[in-house]
């Protein structure tokens, strides 16, 4: 009798949880109909840069991220990029492979003598405008993603910063 009730109240909430999903998913497409996303590149750079990879430079942290990765600290960026791509905490601005684990630690970068790597750094810098057609308003935000390699691994690093609410009547001709 207990295992019955159990089973019963599992199944309710299984289908209310069914309901809720469909449901939302029909708000949602509500919503997306008065709701649009617009962006466009502003910049989008390739520079050469040199990197110096030591015990400083090199290392796992989790400072900006909820996990420890891979980063590289890339002095150049504070000229090559609008935004700063220092994390709270970090003294130079860097980049990350993601994820430290086997394969994807400081000792596999550095195990060349040589510290100093030539590459190109990509910043591609977007402006994105969330329009909200219903409400007439929209709101204003600046992307910035860098892409580098580094001793043949993809390191990458992302930058927002949100310019605020702009007028609807501009933001719809853009």
């Amino acid at each position: 009798m207990k295992n019955q009730i159990i089973t019963k109240v599992a199944v309710k909430i299984k289908m209310a949880a069914i309901a809720g999903a469909v449901l939302f998913s029909y708000a949602n497409a509500a919503l997306a109909q008065n709701f649009e996303i617009r962006e466009r590149i502003l910049k989008d750079e390739t520079n050469p840069t040199t990197v110096e990879l030591n015990r400083q430079t090199v290392r796992c942290s989790d400072l900006g991220y909820s996990n420890f990765q891979l980063k590289v600290s890339v002095p150049d960026l504070k000229f090559l990029a609008a935004l700063d791509h220092a994390n709270a905490g970090e003294a130079q601005p860097c980049v990350t492979a993601g994820r430290c684990q086997p394969g994807n630690q400081p000792e596999d970068l550095l195990t060349d003598p040589n510290p100093f790597v030539l590459t190109t750094v990509q910043v591609v810098l977007r402006e994105v405008l969330a329009i909200d057609h219903s409400a007439k308003t929209c709101r204003r935000t600046l992307r910035e993603n860098v892409t580098t390699q580094i001793r043949g691994k993809t390191f990458t690093h992302m930058k927002t910063a949100d310019l605020g609410q702009y007028p609807y009547d501009i933001c719809i001709q853009l």
